[in-house]
């Protein structure tokens, strides 16, 4: 009856160390004004980032910006791709992350080909 007693004791507390292991390592959000500017590519136009509004052409988007262990990267609430040549915002399609260069006043932002091409890189025009 003791080992029981034991053992449902140590379950409990694996399993509560887990969900404090799970909430712990949550990714960190950082402040939208950190990447905000105004973004060129040749190819596609430009891509402009303002207090957690994405714009391309007609279209915006907001977003958030967040840290992995891949580096810093913008997570919109779109799909934003290259396109025919052109940035394109689909609400339809599951967002992809927009790597940012670096976290502290980013100088690019990487975005994919929805071709599946090599991506685009859109160059800050305002550095600050």
């Amino acid at each position: 009856m003791a080992t029981r007693k034991s053992l449902s004791i140590a379950l409990v507390l694996v399993i509560v160390a887990a969900w404090i292991i799970i909430l712990s390592t949550d990714e960190s959000r950082l402040p939208a004004i950190s990447a905000d500017g105004i973004y060129y590519n040749p190819c596609c136009g430009v891509l402009a980032l303002q207090g957690g509004e994405l714009r391309g052409g007609n279209e915006a988007v907001s977003y958030v910006i967040e840290r992995d262990k891949g580096g810093v990267y913008v997570l919109p609430k779109a799909l934003v791709s290259v396109a025919s040549n052109r940035l394109d915002i689909d609400r339809s399609a599951y967002p992809l992350k927009l790597r940012l260069d670096r976290e502290r006043d980013p100088s690019s932002i990487e975005v994919m080909d929805r071709s599946n091409a090599p991506s685009y890189t859109f160059v800050r025009r305002n550095l600050r």
